[in-house]
């Protein structure tokens, strides 16, 4: 082997461990935390799931929706989330669309001001209109103050248990 291939293969060789041993800096972005809730009527059985909500921010509702008469996924109507303050105030309202196949939904929108709300969904459909209570949420300020809220929620909590309504 000549002299200037040895030098050659000598370079390539500590390249490719130079490159092997260097340490990366770019810690991976975790994935945002999802949350999600399950809830009855007489009518229906709503299952969604749903990022900690910003002010502002655009925020995606995967629902899914079951008529309690027959058992069926909902083929059709539009949903939408009512945020109403809890201190007193007009709603703000999200639209969603038709289901994009049988039971599921999306509403998608901008998240109301930072502050708590009660909230609903409710469903209008051919021969059905239903509501959902849900509660409070609060809608936070910054997305770090919503994703350490997320992520402070116990194992305990049966409502952190992620159930995927889609799983069979």
């Amino acid at each position: 082997m000549s002299r200037s291939a040895a030098l050659l293969m000598l370079a390539v060789l500590a390249t490719v461990l130079g490159a092997a041993c260097r340490r990366t800096t770019d810690v991976p972005k975790a994935d945002a935390p999802s949350l999600n809730v399950t809830n009855w009527t007489e009518k229906t059985e709503l299952y969604m799931e749903y990022p900690p909500l910003v002010a502002g921010r655009t925020a995606l509702f995967a629902v899914h929706l079951t008529t309690l008469a027959d058992f069926q996924p909902l083929a059709a109507g539009r949903p939408r989330l009512e945020f109403i303050p809890d201190s007193g105030g007009a709603a703000t309202l999200v639209h969603g669309s038709e289901p994009s196949r049988p039971g599921a939904f999306r509403v998608e929108g901008a998240a109301p001001p930072a502050g708590r709300y009660r909230w609903s969904l409710v469903i209008e459909a051919p021969g059905l209109a239903d509501r959902h209570e849900l509660g409070l949420i609060t809608v936070h300020a910054d997305e770090q103050s919503a994703n350490a809220d997320a992520e402070k929620r116990s194992g305990d909590d049966p409502s952190a248990i992620a159930y995927l309504k889609e799983q069979r």
